[in-house]
């Protein structure tokens, strides 16, 4: 589930911690007239009726002087890149002058709230930013209409995660819901017994992937059967797709030494079969047939000196929102620096990109 990400900005004991706990509606950050007492991000996930789920975050405040006030303050900037809204406690110092600045930089939305203000009317302010505010397409957006039926390949492998399904998938199936459609939902193996027994459904149907299985998936349906995966519908969904799509021809100028970065949005143990850390990295290598040095970043850690890079292959993205994605890939695009997703990368390698991003176009 994406959630709409509220930041809490101010200088030190500027009342950050008791807006937070208001909204909360629970005592989670500790108030004290201490300067510094919030040293970490503090984050809390909540319902607000009119805007959805939320995740509210406490900040560090803003003119900490103490011995680690300068890497706190450091938090603090960093989260703000990454919030669809920023609350700023209103002062009358110059604290919130700097980060004011900084967050228009990044386009980010912000709120001025006096601690006068009543949890009713924060939380409206709140809703009318997200009813305005730059939001994610459904997974598939105008691509499924009543009636429809859609193939989801799900493989439930040993990268799968434990009693659930991938979030994509999730909003997929929620998606064709919401349209009356109908989703037919398999593992690969099964997908040839279908193709088999019924070739006629893959004539008007759509069918989704997991990248982990786009070769095997699009060697078994039928030549002109839609296809595309969960990964390349992110890309639309959350953006840049132009972007990606132009960073793709980087795969094929690749050259001895030169430094690839693997983006991964969330954080998970290694296997021996990982896509974004074993078998992606394989395949660049094969297709490029370069010596080629991988580099990889999970969750939101900075990227350093990204114009190191030859190229930047982003996950789909399905944990962070499309405001954290765009921060994050902000640097790169920046330094000029080819980024293109996990599904268009492993799409373009086994020569099904065409066919699987036309469905988009």
């Amino acid at each position: 589930m994406i959630r709409y990400h509220i930041g809490i900005f101010g200088a030190v004991n500027s009342g950050k911690s008791t807006l937070f706990n208001k909204l909360c509606g629970q005592e989670l950050s500790i108030v004290s007239p201490v300067p510094g007492t919030t040293t970490d991000p503090v984050r809390k996930n909540i319902e607000i009726e009119g805007a959805g789920p939320c995740t509210l975050i406490d900040t560090a405040g803003l003119g900490d002087a103490s011995r680690l006030g300068s890497e706190r303050i450091g938090k603090t900037y960093k989260i703000a890149e990454q919030v669809d809204l920023a609350l700023v406690i209103e002062d009358d110092s110059s604290s919130n002058d700097d980060l004011l600045k900084y967050l228009e930089k990044y386009s980010i939305p912000v709120e001025i709230i006096s601690g006068k203000e009543s949890k009713e009317q924060i939380f409206g302010k709140i809703v009318s930013h997200y009813n305005i505010s730059e939001k994610e397409l459904p997974i598939l957006g105008g691509l499924v209409k009543s009636g429809d039926k859609v193939i989801l390949v799900c493989p439930q492998d040993r990268e799968a995660p434990q009693g659930r399904l991938i979030l994509p998938q999730q909003q997929a199936i929620k998606d064709i819901l919401d349209n009356n459609a109908i989703a037919l939902v398999l593992q690969p193996a099964q997908l040839e017994q279908l193709v088999n027994e019924n070739p006629a459904l893959f004539d008007k149907s759509l069918t989704v992937t997991d990248s982990s299985c786009f070769a095997k998936v699009a060697a078994t349906l039928p030549k002109d059967a839609g296809l595309t995966s969960f990964s390349i519908l992110l890309s639309r969904s959350k953006g840049p797709f132009e972007e990606y799509l132009k960073g793709i021809s980087a795969l094929d100028s690749l050259q001895d030494g030169d430094k690839v970065l693997i983006l991964e949005s969330c954080t998970h143990t290694v296997s021996c079969v990982d896509i974004g850390r074993v078998r992606l990295p394989a395949l660049i290598r094969k297709h490029s047939g370069k010596n080629l040095i991988f580099d990889f970043i999970s969750g939101q850690d900075d990227i350093d000196n990204p114009s190191q890079y030859a190229l930047a292959v982003q996950c789909g993205g399905c944990m962070v929102t499309r405001r954290q994605l765009k921060s994050r890939l902000a640097s790169l695009i920046d330094a000029s620096v080819p980024i293109t997703n996990y599904g268009m990368a492993i799409a373009h390698i086994t020569g099904i990109l065409e066919r699987s991003i036309s469905i988009l176009r």
